[in-house]
């Protein structure tokens, strides 16, 4: 029998559901149209009702996913404002990405802009030309300050007859809206429109878009089969498919081009327009695709805390980008051999790259990766602290931390549980994982003392050794062969043919360094044989480790020279490979990393 509430219970109910009715504004509504596209603008209205007094627009100063500032203010003209009736009412700028519009009088404040998007070369912003239309939302569409929670929709006009594609939903009351819950959830998504071309499968309950920006030749490769399969390997780690609709966008680059941006039910890429012409530019894309695939778990839902919900007027740093990007370096591409999709002389030549990268960053050894993560917004002009170190280190601190928790379970655990644990417990939360939490859930999905070995792995500077990881692995490194190595010096050259090397940056306590050689020096000559930037690599496997050696370069007009002592080398490509005397234990180990986690 069901029990009924009394009579003020449920007027008190009914009150408090009519107060935060009447708390929340309604949808902002927002329309997009190009009707020019090779003007490259994008004509956008943003309209707010229930508008009670002076009112407050503005435009993100980053996106989310990039983690960098970068102004969408400077590509806006003719901002205007007016009210319903189309009266205008004045807006003053008030800092370089915020408008002050006077209160109107109908409670409507509807906001008209253009947005300049020429985007070439990476997926991060917004693009309108001839030929197609594609933009992350956060870069076209502006806010206000007091609504983000507000519901919002939009509404896309494609010029002619173009096509559209987009991964906000649709909404469910129609009028050709694609709404959301709020402001957050609505520029997350991406939009792409022109006469592209699409393929899609349906796998795990979701139903998965592969956009192209132009038509594709994909040769022998069969796309959807490799990506049907990556999805199902990536879901396998954490355990659930937290969507019913994913839309991979793939802008085509006539030259060149690459990266990707994560979004919570999608991802736009960039890739060259021979992407499927040989083996190794296919399985480097699959690599991005599982990349940003992982990320829709790992950022978009179980995220460090501080990134969201997001604040679009300025940084948010946080300790945990590393388990951001570098954790989702490691998984996907452990999702992507699991998978089959790719082979595993594949998936270690992509590891040996990893490893030669970060060997070489003598940024880690100044800054912790915990630093590096914090200070990912800086623009340093120090040339050896690059914030792909999150990415490469972040990789490899997964990869030995998962050795290091399967040691010391029996293999009875890695961290891909740790990911899962974590994901179950803070993917539906509004705030992400502190770091006392990421430490505890090293410990309660992992094993006793991780939370000290992460602190010891991402809490100060210095080298990883992996070779124990290698080892009981039943894995070795040795260089490659077609890649000869030369001595190291330590420095960083550019230039290109029979241009003599001019010295980019040097590398601290490298031989270079100790020469006195410094950035902008001109390297004429080594040994007293001229040099040139196309031979620069034979001129230095020439000369041995340890034996000093004269070298002579131009600085400020001035020909100078310097006595330089060469260390033994590095080699600049390496090949991981499973060692032909790896014993039965090492192989099981071995199989039990890489074998597929997914049910057939």
């Amino acid at each position: 029998m069901r029990s009924r509430l009394p009579g003020f219970a449920a007027l008190a109910m009914l009150a408090a559901v009519t107060a935060a009715q009447a708390a929340t504004p309604p949808a902002t509504s927002y329309t997009i149209a190009m009707p020019d596209p090779s003007s490259h603008f994008f004509h956008v209205t943003a309209r707010f009702e229930k508008v009670r007094g002076p009112f407050t627009f503005a435009v993100p100063s980053w996106t989310p996913g990039g983690y960098v500032r970068d102004e969408v203010a400077g590509n806006v003209l003719d901002f205007a404002a007016a009210d319903g009736s189309g009266r205008a009412l004045p807006a003053r700028k008030t800092d370089t990405r915020t408008w002050a519009i006077d209160a109107p009088r109908d409670g409507i404040v509807e906001v008209r802009y253009r947005v300049y998007a020429n985007e070439r070369g990476t997926p991060y912003g917004a693009r309108l030309n001839a030929s197609v239309g594609h933009a992350n939302l956060a870069r076209l569409l502006g806010f206000a300050p007091d609504r983000l929670a507000a519901p919002a929709r939009v509404r896309f006009e494609p010029y002619g007859d173009w096509k559209m594609a987009t991964s906000v939903p649709p909404d469910p009351a129609g009028g050709g809206w694609y709404a959301a819950a709020d402001y957050d959830l609505l520029v997350d998504g991406i939009v792409i429109l022109g006469r592209f071309v699409e393929e899609s499968f349906d796998e795990g309950g979701a139903h998965w878009r592969m956009v192209f920006s132009q038509p594709m030749d994909f040769k022998k490769n069969d796309l959807i089969k490799d990506v049907r399969a990556l999805t199902r390997e990536a879901a396998a780690i954490f355990g659930v498919v937290p969507f019913k609709d994913y839309l991979f966008i793939t802008l085509i680059e006539p030259e060149a081009g690459r990266g990707g941006i994560e979004h919570r039910d999608g991802t736009s890429m960039c890739a060259a327009a021979e992407l499927f012409d040989d083996r190794e530019k296919y399985s480097s894309y699959l690599g991005l695709v599982a990349h940003e695939l992982v990320h829709a778990w790992n950022v978009k839902r179980l995220r460090p805390a501080g990134i969201g919900p997001y604040q679009y007027i300025g940084e948010t740093p946080t300790k945990n980008l590393y388990v951001a990007e570098g954790f989702t370096t490691y998984l996907g591409p452990m999702a992507l051999v699991r998978s089959g999709a790719v082979t595993r002389e594949e998936f270690f030549k992509s590891l040996g790259e990893r490893m030669v990268s970060d060997r070489d960053n003598a940024g880690m050894l100044a800054k912790s990766l915990e630093e590096q993560s914090w200070d990912w917004w800086l623009e340093s002009k120090v040339p050896f602290l690059t914030y792909r170190s999150n990415y490469t280190r972040g990789s490899l601190v997964a990869w030995k931390l998962d050795y290091e928790i399967r040691t010391a379970t029996q293999g009875a655990r890695g961290v891909e549980d740790v990911m899962k644990g974590l994901y179950g417990q803070i993917a539906t939360r509004a705030t992400g994982y502190t770091d006392a939490e990421l430490r505890q859930a090293f410990v309660r999905w992992g094993a006793p003392g991780m939370d000290a070995r992460l602190d010891a792995l991402v809490g100060r500077p210095g080298a990883l050794d992996l070779a124990v990881v290698l080892d009981d692995l039943g894995l070795e490194m040795v260089p490659d062969p077609a890649a000869p190595a030369a001595v190291y010096v330590g420095w960083r050259t550019t230039g290109t043919g029979k241009e003599f090397p001019t010295v980019d940056w040097i590398e601290p306590g490298s031989p270079a360094a100790k020469a006195g050689l410094q950035d902008r020096d001109m390297i004429v000559a080594i040994g007293g044989r001229r040099v040139a930037v196309d031979r620069l690599d034979k001129d230095l496997a020439a000369q041995a480790a340890g034996k000093e050696v004269a070298v002579s370069y131009f600085r400020d007009r001035m020909l100078m020279e310097s006595r330089m002592t060469p260390e033994a080398p590095r080699p600049a490509k390496v090949i991981v490979r499973p060692r032909g005397d790896a014993s039965p234990e090492a192989k099981n180990k071995l199989e039990a990393w890489l074998a597929p986690k997914a049910k057939p």
